[in-house]
């Protein structure tokens, strides 16, 4: 029997389910049989606050009339139960959706919880703005399961007094007990109807909500039992320990020289200074300016072969000493200290950092590449960068981080210790212009009118900037409060990760919504320095973000900023948020008195203009000098034998792709008679337009090349099995698991 006295109520379809404050609705889901039911029933009611909701979904009418009769012995009720119709696992977590605007847990008949359950799985759930769901750990068999053989467990917490969690990510949501936010819930709807399990329903929802940069973590604390399904796997990293041996000495002698010279010799990686325009450039330009102005530091910067004439020329007028790759290869004099402004994407990367400085230091902006693999253009290429972001942060002998947001994503993906981290913001103020901000002249864009309210988008579509949002919020505040500007997406379109199809499906499906929006694309300086002077306000929908310089810029012009409090903004900007993830009605409520005089905008624009203050480039070479002196004065990384061991076999691996590719090419070129044409080839290129003339008419191509067809067509002698037999032996070789400990 029941051990708690509830009283069983069936769902009525059009009621909306609510709960308090911030509780969630606690969902227990088939497969139902009585006996497991029942105990899952009786932990969830003994271990959960009363005024949290409990529904069964999906109960079939016999169990829930066996249910009845067993409670109806125990007396009056003193806490109900709801019961949803039996519509099977998807469509009744659908319906439970869309009755409720809460959080919801979901538990597989069957599993028991224990005291402060829910407690913990909330604090997984909510340790970071960009975390949609927690999974709690299982008594089964699996990289998040205890094995119950162990001993007598119990469910409920699991860390030792004082022990803090980790929440370690993993790839997916488990259906034996999942929080599932409601940001995850309103941003990607329903499950997928004809996904065969609730396992792989979940794991759907989690691949949909990973591609826009949404994490999922497990809720390492807490310890629920009973029947469950396979568990998701955690990504485990393993740090090599350093052998520091004579390191210590060598690390006060290097601090030593610096102090004797008076002044730091530090070298910038600016190579990524090309005529591509974007956030790191500007960035990575301003850094260098403010560097150049302090008189503690002796400045050089690795610039790249196609570095702009205007760049190139403005590093001179700052006396600022310059670096090609060539020269760089050629072993110059080590600077104290190499710093590389934005992560590392090759190995190649790697071993240039380590010929020009003693010590290592990596930016590391975010870890979005590193999450989000649809943006990459092959899962190999993805898990390259994976690899070479785990062997930079592995070797680099400091780590800089804009926010502690990224600082901590970081840290929780086993990246990077602690101990070799620091937060270092970056100024939003213009260096060497006292504080202000230069306006670059302007450029109208055609087919935008300058009389007409402009929200503006800015970025490229990449899927975690997540301008399908911003699309859905001009609707909701034309619908619902009449607000008829125009909502102007400018950006590039990428060729992966891109949210293109997903904003053409919407603005086919909503007319309202096509009509006010219109995307311009990649756009000049002079046009976004236009759209800033003309636009209303801002629109910034971003699920992930490093730092966010956006509510910044907008502030420098006078304009408020329409955002949600996500990762590093929640950090620095929570207060002046105004999106409610990602419900684009609730949004719309908020944000429409940042498009109207009053004091909400006034309110809004004094946050966002002391937040500014806080970050002046001033103070980001200070917190530079501090770190860089740390680095110095550490004992260095390239003693850490592991490390710089796995960066070599990952650049044999990559010169051994390089060399299979060209062989493979080589025999497709012989096989196709390519070198005929190609460059160096047997044809000139006098030649080959004049094969190309005769190929184009018909009656010479029938005279001349079909009977050069015909000796094509005759096939060649077999090559004997030997011409490949090192090429395949190399490739069949297993390579290091780097998710192994080494």
């Amino acid at each position: 029997m029941l051990a708690a006295i509830v009283l069983l109520r069936i769902l009525d379809p059009d009621v909306t389910i609510d709960s308090p404050g911030r509780a969630p609705i606690v969902c227990i889901t088939p497969p139902h049989r009585l006996d497991l039911t029942r105990d899952s029933l009786e932990s969830v009611i003994r271990f959960t606050a009363q005024e949290t909701p409990v529904l069964l979904a999906g109960v079939e009418s016999p169990l829930v009339e066996a249910l009845r009769r067993e409670v109806e012995q125990q007396g009056p009720a003193d806490r109900e139960v709801l019961i949803s119709p039996q519509l099977g696992f998807a469509a009744g977590v659908n319906a439970i959706v869309s009755a409720s605007h809460c959080d919801i847990v979901l538990i597989t008949a069957g599993v028991r919880v224990g005291p402060d359950w829910l407690e913990c799985l909330d604090a997984a759930a909510y340790s970071d703005s960009a975390i949609v769901s927690a999974t709690a750990l299982g008594d089964r068999a699996g990289d998040l399961g205890v094995p119950a053989a162990q001993a007598q467990i119990q469910p409920g917490r699991v860390l030792p007094e004082g022990e803090e969690p980790r929440y370690p990510r993993i790839a997916t949501i488990e259906p034996h007990c999942a929080y599932l936010r409601r940001p995850l819930l309103d941003r990607l709807g329903a499950l997928d109807l004809t996904a065969e399990s609730p396992a792989l329903a979940l794991r759907d929802l989690a691949s949909r909500a990973s591609a826009l940069g949404m994490l999922h973590v497990a809720a390492d604390d807490v310890l629920v039992c009973g029947p469950s399904t396979a568990q998701p796997a955690i990504e485990t990293r393993y740090t090599a320990k350093q052998d520091a041996g004579c390191a210590s000495s060598r690390a006060a002698l290097s601090r030593a020289r610096a102090a004797l010279r008076g002044r730091l010799s530090v070298t910038i990686d600016g190579r990524s200074l090309t005529a591509a325009i974007g956030g790191t450039q500007t960035y990575v330009t301003d850094l260098i300016v403010a560097l150049a102005t302090n008189e503690q530091i002796a400045l050089r910067v690795l610039i790249a072969a196609d570095i702009p004439k205007q760049t190139d020329e403005r590093l001179r007028d700052l006396a600022i000493e310059t670096i090609t790759y060539e020269e760089a290869i050629a072993r110059p004099v080590l600077s104290d200290v190499v710093h590389r402004p934005q992560q590392v994407f090759t190995v190649d990367d790697l071993r240039l950092l380590q010929l020009v400085g003693k010590r290592i230091v990596i930016g590391q902006q975010d870890l979005i590449a590193y999450h989000i693999p649809t943006y990459h253009k092959s899962a190999d290429i993805w898990q390259r960068h994976r690899r070479a972001t785990r062997l930079a942060l592995e070797i680099a002998d400091r780590v800089v981080f804009f926010s502690t947001h990224a600082m901590h994503d970081a840290i929780a993906e086993n990246l990077v210790s602690h101990d070799r981290c620091e937060v270092v913001g970056l100024g939003v103020d213009q260096p060497g212009n006292d504080g202000g901000h230069v306006r670059a002249q302007t450029m109208p864009i055609e087919g935008i009118s300058e009389d007409e309210p402009l929200l503006v988008c800015l970025g490229a579509d990449y899927a975690h900037k997540n301008r399908p949002f911003a699309i859905a919020l001009v609707a909701a505040l034309a619908r619902r409060h009449g607000w008829r500007g125009r909502l102007v997406l400018a950006g590039g379109h990428v060729t992966h990760g891109s949210s293109a199809d997903e904003e053409r499906i919407l603005l086919k499906q909503d007319p309202l919504a096509a009509e006010l929006v219109i995307d311009v694309g990649q756009i000049s300086e002079q046009q976004r320095a236009w759209l800033l002077e003309h636009a209303s306000a801002i629109v910034y929908p971003t699920i992930y973000e490093g730092f966010g310089l956006l509510p910044f810029e907008a502030q420098a012009f006078g304009l408020p900023c329409i955002f949600a409090a996500q990762t590093s903004l929640k950090e620095h900007l929570e207060q002046a948020a105004t999106i409610v993830p990602w419900n684009p009605d609730l949004s719309a409520d908020t944000a429409i008195a940042l498009l109207q005089s009053g004091p909400q905008r006034e309110h809004h624009m004094r946050l966002l203009a002391q937040a500014a203050e806080r970050y002046r480039w001033h103070k980001v070479v200070e917190q530079l000098l501090c770190c860089y002196r740390k680095a110095l004065a550490d004992s260095p990384r390239s003693v850490a034998p592991y490390a710089w061991q796995d960066l070599e076999q990952e650049a044999v691996r990559a010169e051994a792709e390089h060399y299979r590719q060209a062989y493979s090419d080589l025999m497709v070129n012989r096989d196709t008679a390519l070198p005929l044409v190609a460059h160096g080839g047997l044809l000139s290129e006098a030649e080959q337009r004049g094969l190309m003339r005769i190929a184009s008419r018909s009656l010479l191509h029938s005279l001349i090349l079909h009977p050069i067809g015909l000796l094509g067509g005759i096939k060649a002698p077999a090559r004997k099995p030997e011409t490949t037999a090192v090429v395949d032996r190399e490739r069949d070789q297993p390579t290091a698991d780097d998710s192994q400990p080494r």
